[in-house]
């Protein structure tokens, strides 16, 4: 019974700190498209699951992640007749729980922990990265799915793998390959997982080289495939501006640095960190950004002077997950932000490992306090963090309130209280929007919506206008635009035979009906007042 308790204490804290979770709703930040708007999660059919595995859906080509969702989708209609969020939230707490558990495992397989009191502090590590706030993200999302399950089948992927390495177990390789392509088919951000895995059997078991390549290289060109594949979905023409080479090493430190100070100070936390590629490029190397880099790579420096190889490995379990994302190519994500929480969820294995160490060299009598004291500092930031993720308005709130400036966060927020019909809230979101950055066609098009819901048709009109002239193809402008026409031309002839009132409408209706010739009310009612004008 005791060897399981570390185990059990892991779980209970996970579900301790999350279990508020599963009562949030769904977040209208991607989980509307990817989730409870998407067609292929609404049943469980031969031919959407056949979509889901032939066909990649927003951008994204997650097989396995969409197939959970569908399945999860699936329960909740037959249980509580509707798409309830809870049993998504629910999922990505026991999910959680079982990377915290497999964080365990590793821990003590790479320290070949036996006794005890070992196994309690590799308990502590586990939990510096089960409570840690930035797994917050991904556990209190919907959409953080892809990010647990991903991990998920890399941390089995890495326990199989050193089961192959130190214990010969028979069909360990060929386990820990289906579990890498598992994850490669849940996100496939998890890619660079074979250069952790050679770094561990050459340097951390001092293995030979030749051995471990043979074996990892095949999977590092499939994670590479699927990188290419991944980046063929996203073209760099999604993006709302061009990022050259000269930029991308600016931008990876930035975020480097970013990863580095969440994982050693993780307050502030949020949906959106402010990081917007441009505004990264206007800011230039911060001194915050340079003394991070100095610093990290100074103790770095002094370790491996002092020949203590586990400082680099450390260092380079932490780095590799986070190569796909820091900009040196471009991604999907950066028209938004350079930097994500949910990114570091796999680096924080480093993060554990190091605690683990770090714990080994301490007293024996201040060790145990110490790492409770640390874990119950990282749960309560966990705990209070998850609270502003129950709904939408308390986590874009949140993310405005850090940054009053970031204009993409005031705009989303703005849409989502569109959603809601709250909408002089969000045209105060809107309008906050475009004092940072005026730019933005979107945001111009989506003010000029919520005016015309309030029917406040002059300053929609003007809104509508500004966003066609600025983007003449984006979507809904048109047809937004004629709407408003429509109704002011209305509004003059509405119960009115004055032929000079109804001669003046129809240049209103006549542009309504040129930018939208298919809407039936518009051409009836031109038509309409095309006869009444008549002599």
């Amino acid at each position: 019974m005791l060897p399981r308790l570390p185990i059990a204490l892991i779980l209970s804290a996970v579900v301790l700190t999350f279990v508020g979770c599963v009562w949030f709703d769904f977040i209208p930040y991607d989980d509307k498209a990817n989730i409870y708007q998407n067609p292929s999660l609404m049943d469980l059919s031969l031919t959407n699951l056949q979509h889901i595995w032939t066909t990649a859906h927003d951008h994204l080509y997650m097989p396995i992640t969409f197939t959970v969702w569908a399945l999860l989708a699936a329960i909740s209609r037959s249980v509580s007749g509707t798409l309830n969020p809870s049993f998504f939230h629910a999922a990505n707490v026991v999910v959680h729980a079982l990377n915290a558990g497999l964080v365990y495992k590793i821990i003590c397989h790479l320290f070949a922990t036996m006794s005890l009191r070992q196994r309690y502090l590799a308990a502590i590590a586990a939990l510096v990265f089960a409570l840690h706030p930035l797994v917050v993200e991904p556990v209190a999302w919907a959409m953080g799915m892809k990010d647990l399950l991903a991990a998920t089948f890399a941390l089995l992927t890495i326990r199989y793998y050193l089961h192959s390495v130190t214990q010969t177990k028979r069909h360990a390789y060929l386990i820990a390959t289906i579990f890498f392509l598992c994850a490669l088919l849940a996100k496939a951000a998890t890619a660079t997982l074979p250069l952790v895995l050679f770094v561990l059997e050459t340097y951390w078991y001092k293995l030979p080289r030749g051995r471990a390549a043979a074996r990892l290289g095949p999977w590092l060109l499939l994670g590479l495939a699927a990188l290419i594949a991944t980046k063929l979905l996203q073209p760099d023409g999604e993006l709302p501006f061009a990022v050259s080479w000269q930029d991308r090493p600016l931008i990876a430190a930035d975020a480097v640095a970013f990863y580095l100070q969440k994982s050693i100070w993780p307050t502030a936390m949020s949906i959106d960190f402010g990081h917007r590629t441009d505004r990264v490029m206007a800011q230039g190397w911060t001194g915050t950004t340079i003394v991070t880099l100095i610093v990290a790579c100074s103790g770095l420096g002094i370790a491996i002077w002092r020949r203590r190889p586990l400082a680099w490995i450390i260092a380079f379990m932490f780095m590799a997950p986070l190569l796909p994302v820091l900009g040196f190519v471009p991604f999907g994500f950066q028209a938004f932000s350079t930097v994500g929480a949910r990114y570091a969820y796999l680096s924080l294995l480093a993060v554990a490992v190091l605690v683990y160490h770090l714990l080994t060299t301490l007293p024996a009598r201040i060790v145990i306090p110490l790492g409770l004291t640390l874990v119950t500092v990282l749960g309560t930031l966990s705990w209070q963090e998850s609270r502003y993720w129950q709904n939408y308005h308390t986590l874009f709130a949140l993310a405005v309130a850090l940054d009053p400036d970031n204009w993409t966060m005031r705009y989303r927020y703005g849409w989502a209280l569109s959603q809601d019909l709250r909408l002089e809230e969000a045209i105060t979101q809107y309008r906050a929007s475009l004092a940072s950055n005026d730019g933005i066609a979107a945001v111009h098009r989506d003010l000029g919506r919520a005016l015309a819901g309030l029917k406040r048709w002059s300053e929609a009109e003007e809104s509508l206008r500004q966003a066609l002239q600025m983007s003449p193809e984006l979507p809904d402008t048109r047809p937004s635009l004629a709407g408003v026409l429509h109704e002011q031309a209305l509004t003059l002839v509405r119960g009115s035979n004055d032929k000079e009132r109804i001669k003046a409408a129809l240049p209103i209706f006549h542009e309504a009906y040129t930018l939208s010739p298919n809407d039936p009310a518009i051409a009836t009612n031109y038509r309409h007042a095309q006869q009444l004008a008549q002599p």
